[in-house]
Formats: structure tokens, sequence, C-alpha cells
């Protein structure tokens, strides 16, 4: 350690290793604070200049070069079979270029620019001065000036196009994707190749060979293993035909879902805010499915799936009489309107249809000359349809309903049609053949007014138009008839008639039980009325009176006290007996064209929306406002439903029509106004379990007699 002294200053100099520290103990210098080191001696190990070389200038330029290292890259090249060096690439990238508008004076630019700008101010003069005519002057030298036109009466009016927005075409398809694989070859992998090829060639010449000409024989397959193959081509070319479908059908809705873009946001979103301020509701119109399939036909029936919530179809044909046509069975699908599913055309008029409700597939059919079958939909390429040719069991009159029944005790799906020739059939599907049973004739047996013997009875035959089944027993099921009547047969009991309805004056179009309460059903007729009844009572619980025949009946699947009335001249009535016992929430003409009539009606099971047909194959949906699918908002009600909503709507019907119909059966058609209904209140869970007619029956009376008192 040296220590060196100066003045107030103290300074150690401490060696540090190789490197040499000076280190400030005590006081600062007193002229600018700058240390004078020039009296002490330098370091040893310093370079010694000359002082001619300490004056010369070293200009210092920074540049910016490839690290040498990158110039030796090489890569091998599979074409030239060596290794060769990759050439230098400039790496510069200009990132800003900035052109500024200013020039020197007395730069070329800047008096090329002043000229310009001298000739562009007198053009702009002499175009845009409205009080300058034409470049001449009169006699005296003036320029001539035009009169200004009146502010007040001239109009100046301006079209500005929006300019369309063009894309590079990288920007409209998204990049394919790659994907990267390797593999390895050896020697022995390629002499077996070679020697496969080798051998399949030689089979191939020796074929050619000893085959002959064969000359006006067909050809016979003896070979079980050339067969084999054949089966297995045509397999495999049925199978890629299948996908090939399926990616068609796919594409095509997707197509679908761009072009009717509106009407898919309408179904899924839309809700008429007028609702909220008014009582009635509304039909929202939505796809109107094609009609060149069925032009010119009727809609004669439709059905929809139960098991698939978009699949739906519908029967076309002919009601007259003298005009027979063919028939056709086509089925739509709610993701593509634009075109049908499947089409099955029949011979003769197609009347009626019904999808299995556990077997999807399954598709049971009545036609207008009597015969039945059943549709195979996976097999519709391939006529896959189950007649029944025997006499005995086929209907001898068109076949107008038909419907599908829980199996049987052997386990059989089995379905009952209905026909005009008084007869009501079940049918077994036993190892892909139809057996047909006669459920029961339509005869009815009555006092003859005629015979002079007292007590004889003569037998009316009746036909059949219409019939349904209980939903919650299935044993109970009600038949139409072509005079009005409403037959109440139980199929335990097969000859034997329980009840008899007088029900209309005119034939019976529909009959429907209801959704939720097994004691009350409905009918329609072309006596311009609608009734709904309690098969224990006689008389109906209400009456409505439209403005036409009214062709079709349907309840709602929703709610025990909605449904829809269809009218032959082209309106559509929808009732909600909880909210109105009198008028319709919504009365709306659907028809697009006059001089056309309505002949069917069809809830979605699982959408608010209806399908609806008429007779020159028109099929249009429609979706349901608010106020036609909402329950009354009110918070006994909504907590009831949340609890048990088949309850609920059990409850609701009954409160509404049985209770007032067992106090007075009249007053239910002269005075509806002056109703009162109570709401049923929730039940106890250990009551909720038992559920017995008799036990509601006594819970009814009880009521009764509260409301008397």
């Amino acid at each position: 350690m040296e220590k060196y002294t100066n003045k107030n200053n103290m300074i150690y100099k401490k060696l540090v290793g190789n490197r040499k520290k000076i280190i400030l103990v005590k006081g600062e210098p007193k002229e600018k604070n700058v240390l004078d080191f020039s009296h002490l001696p330098p370091p040893p190990d310093q370079v010694q200049l000359k002082p001619d070389d300490l004056k010369e200038e070293i200009a210092r330029i920074l540049t910016i070069i490839k690290h040498p290292e990158n110039y030796e890259t090489v890569v091998y090249s599979y074409k030239e079979k060596k290794w060769v060096e990759i050439p230098y690439v400039n790496q510069s990238h200009i990132y800003l270029n900035f052109v500024g508008n200013y020039y020197f004076k007395d730069s070329e630019d800047a008096r090329i620019y002043s000229l310009n700008k001298k000739e562009y101010d007198e053009k702009k003069r002499f175009f845009y001065d409205p009080r300058i005519v034409d470049d001449y002057v009169d006699e005296n030298n003036e320029k001539k000036f035009r009169v200004l036109k009146n502010k007040f009466n001239f109009i100046d009016r301006t079209v500005q196009t929006k300019s369309k927005s063009y894309k590079e075409v990288e920007c409209q398809t998204d990049p394919a994707q790659n994907v990267n694989f390797s593999d390895g070859i050896t020697q022995f992998s390629l002499f077996n190749i070679y020697e496969e090829d080798f051998k399949s060639k030689a089979s191939l010449k020796q074929r050619k060979n000893t085959a002959k000409p064969v000359k006006n024989i067909p050809l016979k397959l003896s070979d079980s293993k050339q067969k084999s193959q054949q089966a297995i081509a045509q397999e495999q070319k049925a199978q890629e035909m299948i996908r090939m479908n399926k990616s068609a059908k796919v594409i095509e809705r997707m197509i679908n879902q761009n072009s009717f873009n509106e009407i898919i946001l309408d179904y899924k979103f839309w809700d008429d805010n007028a609702d909220s301020f008014r009582k009635e509701g509304s039909l929202l119109p939505l796809w109107k499915f094609p009609n060149s399939l069925t032009k010119r036909k009727c809609i004669t029936a439709i059905s929809w799936s139960k098991n698939y919530n978009d699949l739906f179809a519908v029967a076309t044909g002919s009601y007259n009489f003298f005009k027979k046509t063919t028939g056709s069975i086509i089925g739509f699908s709610l993701k593509n309107p634009s075109f049908h599913e499947f089409r099955i055309e029949t011979t003769t008029s197609c009347m009626t249809i019904d999808f299995n409700p556990r077997i999807p597939n399954l598709l049971a059919a009545g036609f207008y000359d009597g015969s039945v079958c059943i549709y195979d939909l996976k097999l519709i390429s391939i006529p896959n349809a189950l007649y029944c040719f025997k006499s005995e069991t086929k209907h001898y009159d068109p076949v107008w309903q038909v419907q599908w029944q829980m199996p049987n005790v052997e386990d059989l799906e089995n379905f009952n049609s209905v026909s005009a020739d008084c007869k009501i059939i079940n049918w077994e599907l036993k190892k892909n053949h139809l057996f047909a049973t006669e459920l029961t004739q339509l005869n009815i047996q009555e006092n003859d007014p005629n015979s002079k013997v007292e007590g004889s009875h003569k037998i009316i035959a009746h036909a059949g138009t219409c019939m349904d089944f209980n939903t919650q027993n299935e044993d109970l099921f009600l038949v139409g008839t072509e005079d009005g009547k409403v037959l109440e047969y139980s199929s335990l009991h097969r000859d034997k008639l329980l009840t008899i309805f007088d029900a209309h004056s005119q034939p019976i179009y529909s009959i429907k039980w209801n959704t939720f309460y097994k004691r009350v059903f409905i009918t329609c007729s072309a006596d311009f009325s609608v009734k709904i009844w309690d098969h224990r009572y006689k008389n109906p619980l209400l009456t409505y009176e439209l403005s036409a025949p009214v062709s079709d009946v349907q309840w709602a699947p929703y709610s025990s006290t909605v449904f829809a009335a269809l009218t032959l001249d082209g309106n559509i009535h929808i009732f909600d007996i909880y909210l109105d016992l009198e008028k319709p929430l919504c009365v709306q003409n659907v028809l697009l064209k006059k001089k056309r009539r309505l002949t069917h009606v069809c809830f979605s099971p699982f959408f608010p929306i209806l399908v609806i047909g008429d007779e020159k194959g028109t099929l249009t949906s429609f979706k349901l406002s608010p106020n036609l699918r909402s329950i009354q908002k009110d918070t006994t009600i909504n907590a009831i439903s949340i609890l048990n909503k088949e309850k609920f709507e059990q409850d609701k019907i009954r409160n509404i029509l049985l209770q007032e119909a067992e106090l007075n059966p009249e007053l239910v058609e002269t005075n509806r106004k002056a109703y009162k209904f109570e709401i049923a209140k929730p039940k106890k869970k250990a009551e909720a379990v038992q559920d017995d007619d008799e036990q509601e029956e006594k819970k009814t009376d009880k009521n009764i007699r509260g409301n008397r008192k």
C-alpha cells in the first residue's frame, strides 16, 4: 500500500490483484471538483506513445455485419450429392419509411412544385367559379357573367355509393393443415414388394392366356371365393355411398343455416313483446316446406317422431272418391327445410301414418284401398314394406287412422287400425310378417220402431272415421263415426260397448284424449263445433261453435287446457280454457292463397311450434307467442308446477271443468261467466303417492259440498 498526500487531500492507491484502484479518502479538490493526477507516475504496464502519435486523429465508424461463422453454414444437397454452402442473405429490414413534405427553396423539386401550384390555382378558379361563362370576351373586352340560380327553387342532390371492401384470397380461407410423417425403407422390404408385384403380373398373364371367349352364354359364378369377393366389393361400395350421403346432408344443412339465418334466429329467440300488454297471442310463420313433391295432392296426415325432435312425416293423397291418385310419404327435418329427408311413393292414396314411439325407424301407414303396411326407414332404398295381402284380414274400405300400442304379452310390436268398413283390427309384427286380429265391429243394437213385435231390436253398423287410445289406460279407447256418434270400447271386452255419446250431427273428423288428464277428451266435426267431454258423463262439458267445419283438433303437449282447432275456411283457433272459457286467445288466417281448405294440424312435442297442411300440398310451420304457451303468472301455480308439473296440470283442468260439471252440468253451456274457480292446494308426499280414482272422487265430492255451503 502506497500513500500520497496533496495539501488537504489524502489519496490511497490500493493494489487489488493485478488491478489498481484509487480510493478518495478525505477532502475535495478546490478547483472544479476535479482531481489532478498529472503528477502521479503512470502504471508500469501502460503503453508509451510519442507526442505525434497522441495528436493523430483516428476515425471510428460503427458497422453491422453478419457474424463470420454464419458464412460457413452449409447443408447437404441431395440433388448434387455434396455439401453446399448457403449464400449470404441480406438481413436488413426497413421498419419505418417517412416521406416528408418539405423541400429546400433552392432545390429543383421546389421550383417544379411552385410552377405546378400556379397552374393548378388558375384551373381551379376557372372551373369552380360559377360566374365565369366560356373563354371569350365581348366587344368591349369585358367578361360575361351568367345569372345565378334561384336558391329557393334550386335543389342539389348527391348520391354516395358504398364501395365494396375487397379481401385477399389468403385471408378468406384457413391454411391447410400440414402433417409430418416419416418411414424407413430397408433392402429386404423392397425385395418383398418387388417379389409380390412380379407374382401378381405373372398370374395375370396366365389368366389371360388360359381364358377362352364364350358367346351368348351368361356368366355363372361357380367359385365361392369369387362370389365372396364380389359381395365384399358391393358392400364396400354401399358403405361408401352411405358415407357420401351423410357428408352431403351435413353440407346441405350448413348451407341452409346460412340461407335461412333470419328464420332460425326467430325460431330460437323470437318472442312477441306485445304479449306483455295484452291477453291474446299470435303465430309467427317460420318455414314453408317445398310443395313440388306434394303439389296437387292433399295433406292427409302429419306425424311427429317421438325420438327425433326435428323429424316429422306427412302423408299425401286425395279424399275425393271420383279422383283416385297415387300417394306418398315424405319426411322433413327442421334442420333442412329446403329438401326432404326421405320419400316413399305408394300406388294409392296414403290416408294415415304413425311413428313407433319405441323403435323410431318403424312407420305404420294406412291406405285408401284398405291395406296397411310398415316401413323400415333404415332401408328406404330397398323396398322393405310389410304388407298384408290376405283378403280375410284386410280392410275393404279406406283406413282412416292407425295407432301404435304397447308391446303385447309376447313382447311383439302391434298397432290398431280403424276403417270405414266398421272394423277395428289389431296387427302384430312377427318375423317380418303382419298377423291380423279383429278387435271389434262397430255395431250398435237399437230398438226397431217399425217392428210390430215388442222388444224387437235391429243392429246398425257405424263406419269409423277416427279413434284414440287412452295414454294411461290403453284398454280404453274411443271411436268416432260418420253419423256423429262417439263409441267407447274396452279391449278386454271385445264385443261389449261401454258408452255411446250422441256427440255431433255430422261426421267426426278427429277425437283426442287429454294429454295429462285421462278422463277428458275432445272432438271436432263438420257441424262447425268443438266439444270437450268427460267419459263419465253423456253431456259435453264445453261446446264451441266456430265459423266453418272443423277439420282437425289437437291438445297441446305442454298444457292440459290448451288446444288448437283448424277450420276449412283457413283459420286456426287456439284456446286456453284456463284463461278464458269463451273466446280463443288466437284466431289467425294462415292461408297464403284463397279457395284452399286446411286439413291437418300437429303440435311439436319438443318445441313451441306447430305444422299445418292444406288440400293443395302446402306445408307451413308456425311459432307460438309467449301468451299461447305460458302458465299463468301466479306464485302458488308456479310453486306447484315446479314440484310436479303433471299433477299440477291434472288439478288445473279438474278444478276448471269437473267440479262445476258435477255440481250443475247445465251451467257449462248456459252460464259460463258465473264460474268461480279455486286452484287446488299442493298435496303432501304421502297423498301424492296415492293416485287412485276413488280417492280423487272423494276429494271432489268434499270440494263440491264446500262450494254448495
